[in-house]
């Protein structure tokens, strides 16, 4: 009864235009807490917060389009959820425009934008947004190729891959830096990933 209680709370402030109640309907008839799952109804009321401004409400529009939840798939909308979501600094929307420039969906491929959102998402700590950049680095697309600044983004990705419990991608970028080992000026570079590794369950 309370669960209900709150989600009738919650649905009333977000009738009255309450930003926060809004996303928190989202999330619930997104995920089926308190209300039945019903993903039209979700990217509605994140439709309503996104529109007043909430960053979360507009990456959470953004994948909807990009995956077609409850909205017609639409990458081009998705790009524009996402890249107003990104300039209010919601790290999963700057992750998801490098990916889709890298990538050419929505908009078209732009590797300079794509470097561009991922420097932002990868000194923020996202591990993924850190692979790609040190791809991006160590072919030379959209940046100066640079084999330093590639390796370094690899060993942050891996180790960070590590504490979060993904130690297969962890190895991928540590394969990564030694396909670039000739390249590099210090041949000891990347040691300290692999000895986490080797020590990694």
């Amino acid at each position: 009864m309370r669960e209900t209680i709150d989600i009738n709370t919650c649905r009333a402030a977000a009738e009255r235009g309450h930003v926060q109640a809004q996303v928190l309907m989202g999330w619930a008839c997104e995920h089926g807490h308190g209300v039945p799952r019903d993903l039209s109804l979700a990217a509605s009321w994140y439709r309503r917060a996104a529109e007043q401004g909430d960053a979360l409400a507009q990456g959470k529009l953004g994948l909807f389009y990009a995956e077609g939840r409850g909205v017609p798939k639409d990458k081009t909308r998705a790009i524009e959820w996402y890249q107003r979501a990104a300039d209010q600094g919601l790290l999963a929307a700057q992750l998801a425009l490098g990916i889709m420039y890298t990538q050419g969906r929505g908009v078209p491929r732009d590797h300079g934008q794509a470097a561009t959102w991922l420097q932002q998402a990868a000194e923020r700590g996202d591990p993924d947004a850190q692979y790609m950049l040190g791809l991006l680095y160590a072919e030379g697309r959209g940046v100066t190729r640079d084999y330093s600044l590639a390796a370094y983004w690899w060993q942050t990705a891996g180790i960070r891959y590590l504490r979060t419990g993904q130690p297969d991608k962890a190895r991928c970028c540590a394969l990564a830096i030694t396909l670039l080992a000739p390249y590099l000026p210090d041949p000891s570079f990347g040691n300290d990933l692999f000895a986490q590794i080797t020590f990694h369950p």
